[in-house]
Order: C-alpha cells, then structure tokens, then sequence
C-alpha cells in the first residue's frame, strides 16, 4: 500500500471516527430519518410535476409566494438527490439518505484536503495533519453530522469549495479547469456568498496559461466555463419559474425577513455581528455556557484561523509580492464582512457555523505559504486541533442533548 493510501484510509477513518463518537451519544445515526428534509421534498415535488412542495411544514424554513411554499435554499442539493427521490417513488420503498450523504461529504472533503495540500507541502505526513485539522479539529464536524437542510448544504459547498480549489491549483496533467469551474458552480447553488473566491480560480488557471497569452487564456476560459455556465442556466430557470426573478431563490421571501424592518441585508445588522464573531461562551450555574443562536468566537471553535494567522504573519515578508498570499485574506475578510450584513448569523447551532464557509480557503492560503521547518509545525498546532477537536465533539453533543 502506497503512503498516500495510508493516509487517505487514516483521515476518512478518523472522520467517520468523529463522527461515530456523536452518533453514540446523541442518537442521530446515518441510517435515522431526516425530518429537515427540504430538499429531498423538493426533488419529489419536482418529480410530481409541481415547483412548489404543497404544504406548509410549519418546522421548515419556507418560503412564501403566491401564497404557495417553497424551499427557499439555492436548489443544488435537490438536483444532487433527484436519483434518491425517483427510488422513493417506487412502491413499498422509502430511502433517507441525507445523514449518509453529509457522511460521505465529510469524508470527500478530508481526501480533497489533503490532495490540495500536497500541491503546495511536500510532506505527506504534514498534509495530512493539516487535512484532519480542517475535518475534525474545527466547527466544520458540527456541520458534517447530520443531513439537516441548513448543515448540509453547509457541507456540500465546504466539499465543492476545497474540489474546485484543487482542480485549479494542479499544474499537471491533474489540473482540470472545466471541473473546477464547474465546481465552484456547484458551490453557489448551495452558499451563493461562496462565489466571492472565483478571482482565485481565474488566478490560478491564469496563472497555467500564462506563456499562452492573456488573448489565448480568454478563449480557453470562454470553453472551460460552458458547463458551469449551463448549470448556471438551470439554477436561473428554476429561479425565474418559481419567483419571476432568476437570482431569487426563495430566502427574500421567509417570513423571518419578509416582517423584519431592515429586510435579510442591512448595514444595520453589521456592529452586532461583527461582535458575535469575536464574542466569548459565558458562564450559567458556574459551567461554561457557548451561544446556542447567533454565533460564539469563530476563532475558538475554528482555531485552524489562529493557525493560519501566525504563518501569514511569519511567511509574508518570504512571500513578497505574491498576488495570491495578498489576496486570500482581502476575500475572507470580504467573505466575513458580507455574512454580517445579514439578519442574523445562524439559528440553532453549535460554534458559528456562518464562518465555517471560508475555512476552504484559508486551509488553501495556508497549505501555500506553510514553509516552516518540518516538525517544529507540529508543536504550534497540535494543541490548537485538540482544542477544537474537543470542543466541536463535547459542543455538538450538548447541543443535541439541549444542555446549550
């Protein structure tokens, strides 16, 4: 067996090891029902031959239009489930697969992790370590546990986002840059905010080309982007067909925010946002008590952002002039800024699961300017991928069990 396959088989079973240690205590097994399934309703309903899913489930979040309800989430993960709802169309058969799915993305990421890092370290073993600091050792567990609407959609576009990113980045005969375009599209039909990382991809396809001329490179882009250009297309259909608007895909109408006085965006939102995502678990009856709503530190329960921090600021001055070392945190504080222009930064959650969306890129600007000396990494953030490893497990797990 090749290293790389050992390393591969170690971070898939240490994730579904996580995985399997919140399972045991809070009951929410793989094989269990999802009762947060909007968008395995939605690809029935579409199935049926109606856009709309028919009935207000009053514990889903629905849009309202037309007095009609529709999921109001971007409509990827209904295309992903389309094959799963037309089995559940057959007679006596009733499959669920939502919590296996958001395993299985869990257990993609960790592999595509680890393939991005070894574009840019060399050391497998570091590689891998990084990887698993990403998988386990952050607020990306709490999102991988279950297939609840909000958590794998979550999921999904964490998966695609570190996919397209490593499509990009090879510059060998790996380096698929229709794939990793389509990928990216992949990622905005389940977190639109995601796209903010597109001038990365261009940069690094860019980058490839560049002996072909910026002329050639244009031409090949135009052929490269035709396939997330017409994925593109049907998200617009399906927006156009259900809302009259084809970048409306349904969460302007939640009732949440269609009776907020300052709507789902406002400037409004961003001082108080800002704080939550710096502020500390309290204390209630003595105990450590984290936010069960809005946010807690996303630093704390993500310390791979502290990790990312300290080889920014030990690697900048080596790195000089580098477009892309200078880029990265411009778009992750652009990304941050943009999530607390909204209403809120996430309902019921452990950690602050809003911010787990630009951890793909910050794992990609610190597999490419980790230069340190080979071991020396391990004592700075080892105790950091305890620390979050711990506190995502134990969190996930009071959270479930209502003690949050």
């Amino acid at each position: 067996m090749t290293k790389n396959k050992k390393y591969y088989i170690l971070i898939i079973s240490v994730i579904i090891f996580a995985n399997m240690l919140i399972y045991a205590f809070t009951g929410q097994w793989p094989f269990m029902r999802n009762n947060y399934n909007s968008f395995m309703l939605q690809a029935e309903a579409w199935l049926h031959g109606r856009l709309d899913i028919g009935v207000n489930y009053e514990h889903l979040e629905l849009a309202v239009y037309s007095g009609k309800y529709y999921v109001s989430f971007p409509p990827f993960l209904s295309i992903l489930l389309l094959p799963f709802a037309l089995i559940n169309m057959l007679p006596f058969i009733s499959i669920n697969p939502d919590h296996f799915i958001a395993l299985v993305m869990a257990c993609l990421s960790g592999v595509f992790a680890y393939k991005l890092a070894l574009v840019y370290i060399k050391n497998q073993e570091k590689a891998a370590f990084y990887s698993l600091f990403l998988c386990v050792g952050g607020n990306y567990l709490f999102l991988t546990n279950t297939g609840y609407v909000w958590f794998i959609a979550q999921n999904a576009a964490f998966m695609f986002t570190l996919m397209s990113l490593y499509y990009a980045a090879r510059d060998d005969g790996e380096r698929k840059p229709a794939l990793s375009l389509f990928f990216l599209c992949c990622v905005m039909g389940c977190r639109p905010f995601n796209g903010i990382y597109l001038p990365i991809i261009l940069y690094l396809l860019y980058a490839a080309e560049r002996d072909a001329g910026f002329i050639i490179y244009l031409k090949r882009l135009l052929i490269w982007a035709l396939p997330a250009v017409g994925l593109g297309m049907v998200y617009m259909g399906l927006n156009y067909a259900r809302f009259g608007n084809v970048l409306e895909f349904g969460h302007t109408y939640l009732p949440e925010f269609t009776e907020a006085v300052h709507g789902q965006f406002s400037p409004v939102y961003l001082a108080q946002n800002i704080g939550r995502l710096f502020r500390l678990p309290g204390l209630r009856n003595g105990r450590i008590a984290f936010q069960a709503f809005d946010g807690t530190a996303f630093w704390l329960v993500s310390p791979i952002v502290l990790t990312y921090v300290i080889t920014y600021i030990i690697g900048i001055k080596r790195l000089g002039k580098d477009i892309l070392t200078r880029l990265i945190p411009v778009l992750l504080a652009a990304h941050l800024l943009i999530l607390c222009l909204h209403k809120t930064m996430g309902g019921w959650h452990f950690g602050n699961r809003y911010t787990v969306d630009i951890l793909p890129a910050l794992f990609f600007g610190l597999a490419r300017q980790d230069k340190g000396p080979e071991r020396t990494w391990m004592f700075v953030s080892l105790p950091l991928l305890a620390l979050g490893f711990g506190l995502n497990i134990i969190g996930t797990v009071l959270l479930f069990l209502g003690y949050l």
